[in-house]
């Protein structure tokens, strides 16, 4: 879409990157570092050198005015060329849209311009660039002056765009913001125009991926070497795994331009409703009917939800809250060991029962309380489900690095910023495990007696092999 290529002029020095349709790429930079320069130079407001282009039509063969209406700049200190307000709009009405998006008052039209504050200055300007309908905008640090409110107002008003098929580029100092409304981001410093060193990663091609699927065809090999057996699950494993991750890689791009809470809710109960089916398909001995499938579904629900929802709102503080790019990754985690965690509890659980079913009746014809009768039973399963996280715990750092701080280093995130990251993440995952999982095995115990205190094991299912 936009291509810069070597842009200079005093205080730039070669200046080169691309934008696509509808990207959002943050500019960040010390005070004085270039960063206006370098908004001003691709709008041509001040003499430069360089290749610009939008849609491959050079911006020298572009009469002025109409470039700066397809590539608008939004400054951090806008002008005024007359006395009122709506004398800067072509009309009022169809401004009125805009306005009420930016939480700007809507008699304001003859309101004179030394009546605003600075944050609303900002976004009237932001306003007047939006309703040219530009290709590309240029905006230099347009909530500085705003509140928490209005801030997030602007940035989903600009994500909207984006998702319309606008460019942006968006100089901001907030590295927080930055990450919220940018796909990536630039780094001046000095003038000098290259990737910030907070957000760069690696990129990794389709065929490094095919390169590093080789050790798959050799584990392959050994089943066929050892007759294992296993070489047409590994297989379909494979392909399985590669076509869930492409696709969740599409619905999550969707859902991260829409930021819609109801997708959200749909995407995550989706998640948890595969999760139950998991936790179903590892249990040997299951309990019969819906509950076979409810029970460990339900307490994900419950345990996932309280947990995901507390980080979001207590720790995260991701604006919105429910924002996919935060909510549904953090759920995935917690909903991964969680899983685990409560298929194994209700696997032991039933299991001991039907293992120990003299002992228990042997307590409960003694006038033991159902509850008395599968205490060991019952510490068995939480010990068994709890063991998994705690033992992840105990190791990681040492034996092993995490896949989620080992990405997140990758990517370019300061090791210490990423240790911080996956504190928080493994100490929500215990916790919602332990919650889910207790809530698992106590229910699962009730279920497996009545209320005369009577073992019911008819209530099993037929049990099942799970390989």
């Amino acid at each position: 879409m936009l291509c810069v290529r070597d842009l200079c002029r005093p205080g730039l020095i070669q200046a080169s990157f691309d934008l696509a349709e509808g990207d959002c790429v943050a500019v960040r930079g010390p005070s004085g570092s270039g960063k206006t320069v370098l908004l001003r130079a691709i709008a041509d407001l001040d003499p430069n050198t360089g290749i610009v282009e939008l849609d491959g039509r050079s911006r020298a063969g572009v009469p002025a005015p109409l470039w700066r209406r397809l590539v608008t700049y939004v400054p951090a200190e806008p002008g005024w060329w007359a006395e009122s307000v709506g004398e800067h709009f072509p009309t009022w009405p169809s401004a009125a849209p805009l306005i009420d998006v930016l939480r700007l008052p809507a008699g304001s039209q003859s309101w004179p311009i030394l009546r605003l504050s600075t944050g609303e200055r900002q976004r009237f300007a932001l306003a007047r660039a939006l309703l040219l309908h530009p290709r590309v905008l240029l905006l230099d640090e347009p909530t500085s002056g705003l509140d928490a409110e209005a801030a997030a107002a602007v940035e989903q008003l600009i994500r909207a765009r984006c998702a319309e098929g606008a460019a942006v580029l968006w100089v901001t100092h907030d590295a927080a913001q930055a990450a919220r409304v940018a796909r990536r981001c630039l780094y001046v410093a000095h003038g000098r125009v290259g990737q910030d060193p907070a957000m760069t990663y690696i990129s990794i091609g389709y065929g490094h991926l095919a390169l590093a699927a080789v050790f798959l065809v050799v584990n392959g090999g050994l089943s066929i070497a050892l007759n294992l057996g296993l070489e047409r699950q590994l297989a379909v494993a494979t392909v399985r795994m590669t076509v869930q991750l492409l696709l969740v890689g599409l619905v999550l791009t969707t859902l991260f331009s829409l930021v819609s809470p109801l997708w959200t809710a749909a995407a995550a109960l989706a998640m948890i409703l595969f999760a139950g089916r998991e936790v179903m398909a590892r249990q040997v001995r299951r309990l019969g009917g819906f509950w076979s499938y409810g029970l460990g579904t339900g307490c994900m629900l419950v345990s996932g939800s309280l947990v995901t929802i507390f980080a979001l709102l207590t720790q995260i503080h991701a604006d919105p809250w429910y924002h996919p790019r935060y909510a549904l990754p953090l759920l995935g985690m917690i909903l991964g060991n969680m899983m685990t965690g409560i298929s194994l509890g209700l696997d032991t659980l039933t299991t001991a029962a039907v293992r120990d079913r003299s002992a228990i009746e042997a307590q409960l014809a003694l006038g033991a309380t159902r509850r008395q009768a599968l205490r060991v039973s019952t510490r068995l399963a939480l010990r068994t489900a709890l063991m998994p996280i705690i033992n992840t715990m105990a190791a990681i750092g040492l034996v092993s690095l995490p896949g989620m701080m080992t990405g997140q280093i990758l990517a370019g995130v300061a090791p210490i910023e990423a240790v911080k990251y996956q504190l928080l993440v493994m100490f929500l995952i215990a916790g919602g495990t332990g919650l889910g999982a207790v809530a698992a095995v106590l229910s699962a115990g009730y279920r497996l007696t009545d209320n005369r205190h009577r073992l019911r094991l008819d209530r099993l299912a037929t049990s099942r092999k799970v390989f």
